[in-house]
């Protein structure tokens, strides 16, 4: 035999409120539930208690033409900073009732498209890429017609004047090297990252440009490439020492 489910209607009446208070009460947005007094609420929150009633996103999503839900789309789930910002990403959509279909694209274009079909077939709100070693505006210019509202943490990838997210990386290679020359110091190393990530070649850019605006001459045997790990910078340091 099949149980009956329980709907808002059975706890309105069980509650003895309107079915629009039991869908506000019940639901994921905080904000909602809190304009109601308190005896109220708690009058709510026993009668699905009793009744066994649980939130069902699908009627939910009909209702609103939403389905609460944010597609992250990550380069590498393993990567420490990807994670943090994806923990900011979940802390603030469980604040205001989204919740997260996370997808690691292992850097694969192939995969990547598979991912975003998926998300596409169980229709997410938006989409957030964190740290995609794709291009932002071949997305921003398809955004219209094939993706929901999207926004880009980018790392390694220069910015897009819209949807993006991330460091200014000329910005702070030239503020770096500005203080020590600020400080005095006329002879400065960098370290920089993986020579193929644009991260890296920015930040160089933005030493080169504090030390041409000291009139300075540009050194390559001072500068070193890492690779982001504290052994790899430790190599490249003990490389530079040779040449200061």
């Amino acid at each position: 035999m099949v149980r009956k489910r329980v709907t808002q209607a059975d706890v309105a009446r069980r509650a003895g409120v309107a079915q629009t208070a039991v869908s506000q009460i019940l639901g994921t947005n905080r904000d909602e539930a809190a304009k109601f007094r308190p005896d109220t609420r708690q009058r709510v929150l026993h009668a699905a208690e009793e009744l066994g009633y649980v939130l069902s996103m699908t009627a939910r999503a009909l209702r609103l033409n939403r389905t609460m839900t944010i597609g992250v789309v990550l380069g590498f789930i393993t990567d420490e900073l990807s994670l943090r910002i994806t923990r900011g990403v979940q802390s603030v959509a469980y604040e205001r009732g989204y919740t997260l279909l996370i997808g690691d694209t292992e850097q694969d274009p192939q995969l990547e498209s598979r991912i975003l079909e998926q998300f596409r077939q169980h229709q997410v709100d938006g989409l957030i890429f964190v740290d995609t070693w794709r291009d932002p505006g071949m997305f921003l210019a398809l955004e219209r017609d094939q993706y929901p509202p999207m926004v880009f943490a980018t790392l390694r990838q220069t910015m897009t004047p819209h949807n993006c997210v991330g460091v200014d990386n000329v910005q702070g290679g030239y503020e770096a090297t500005r203080h020590l020359l600020d400080l005095g110091r006329r002879k400065i190393a960098h370290i920089s990252g993986p020579e193929f990530w644009q991260s890296s070649q920015e930040r160089v850019q933005g030493y080169r440009q504090a030390l041409d605006e000291y009139g300075l001459p540009y050194d390559a045997s001072l500068v070193e490439t890492g690779d982001w790990e504290i052994a790899g910078g430790v190599a490249a340091l003990d490389l530079s020492l040779i040449h200061i």
